[in-house]
C-alpha cells in the first residue's frame, strides 16, 4: 500500500532505474519520502521524514505542525523555497515575508503563491543569479539530508519530484551532482 507522495516517487523511480534501494522524495508543500528495499518493494513502515530533526541549532526554523525546531520540512520542499525567497532576492509582498503569520500557519496557499514567484524570478536574468541560490541552499540541504537517511537505509539510487523541482532549471541545481562535492565518498564522481 502506497501512503504518501514520496513512496510513490520511490515506487516510480525503482521501476525506471531497473532497480531497488531508491529513496524517492516529494517536494511538494514539504518533504515526503519513500524507499524501495533491494527487491524493489515498500518497507512497510512510514517513511515520511518531514519531521525528522535535520538542523539542530536551537534558533533552527520552526514548524507549525511539530512541536521542534529544525525538522526537514522547513529545510527541503516548499516551505524551505519560501523561507529563504527573500534572501533569494525575490521581490514579495509583505504578506509572503517569512515571519508574516500567512506564512508561519497550516495553509500552504502562500507558499505556493511565493513559490510561484521564486520560479517567475528564475526566469528573468536580472533576478535569476541571486534566486539560483535559493535552489542551490536547497541541493546542499538535500545533500546532507539523503547523507543522513544512508545512515539506516542502503541508498543506491535518489529520485527527486515535486513542485520545487518544476521551473527554470531548478531540477538541476538541486541535482545529486552537487551532492558529490559534499559526500564524495558516498557519490563519487567519474
Amino acid at each position: 500500500k502506497v501512503i504518501n507522495d514520496g513512496e510513490v516517487t520511490a515506487v516510480a523511480g525503482g521501476q525506471m532505474v531497473g532497480e531497488g534501494c531508491l529513496f524517492g522524495i516529494s517536494l511538494g508543500s514539504s518533504e515526503g519520502s519513500g524507499y524501495v528495499d533491494a527487491d524493489g518493494n515498500l518497507t512497510g513502515w512510514i517513511n515520511e521524514n518531514a519531521y525528522n530533526p535535520f538542523d539542530i541549532n536551537p534558533e533552527g526554523a520552526v514548524n507549525v505542525w511539530s512541536p521542534h525546531r529544525g525538522d526537514a520540512s522547513m529545510y527541503l520542499g516548499q516551505r524551505a523555497a519560501t523561507r529563504l525567497a527573500k534572501k533569494g532576492g525575490v521581490d514579495l509582498p509583505e504578506d509572503m515575508m517569512p515571519d508574516h503569520p500567512n506564512m508561519n500557519c497550516a495553509s500552504h496557499v502562500h507558499h505556493a503563491q511565493c513559490l510561484k514567484k521564486i520560479q517567475a524570478a528564475m526566469k528573468d536574468p536580472t533576478t535569476e543569479p541571486q534566486a539560483r541560490k535559493i535552489y542551490e541552499s536547497i541541493g546542499v540541504y538535500m545533500g546532507y539530508a539523503v547523507a543522513q537517511y544512508c545512515e539506516y537505509l542502503d541508498i543506491k539510487n535518489v529520485l527527486i519530484l515535486g513542485r520545487v523541482t518544476t521551473g527554470l532549471g531548478c531540477a538541476q541545481r538541486l541535482s545529486s551532482s552537487q551532492w558529490a562535492f559534499v559526500f564524495p565518498a558516498r557519490w563519487p564522481i567519474g
